[in-house]
């Protein structure tokens, strides 16, 4: 399970929850100014890859974002999502 912080404009906010939401990434801080933001979440690894191109075409490529390992856990099924 990786950690993903997101730094961005707060006008951005929306559409990279949404996208991070389609991802089943789980929200663990919404940190919000007036014109920043700071999103935390947590996710499979595999449910994370592309994103950071995602995020720049989201953002303009104004955003940053870190990933980093959280902590390991069992996965059930495909961790791609694949179907069998």
């Amino acid at each position: 399970i990786m950690h993903l912080r997101v730094s961005m404009y707060a006008h951005f906010r929306e559409p990279v929850k949404a996208a991070l939401a389609k991802r089943r990434a789980m929200l663990s801080e919404d940190y919000v100014r007036d014109t920043y933001c700071v999103l935390r979440y947590e996710a499979p690894l595999a449910s994370l890859l592309g994103f950071p191109a995602e995020l720049a075409r989201l953002t303009a490529g104004t955003a940053k974002q870190w990933i980093a390992l959280s902590h390991y856990a069992i996965v059930t099924g495909d961790p791609g999502g694949r179907a069998a």
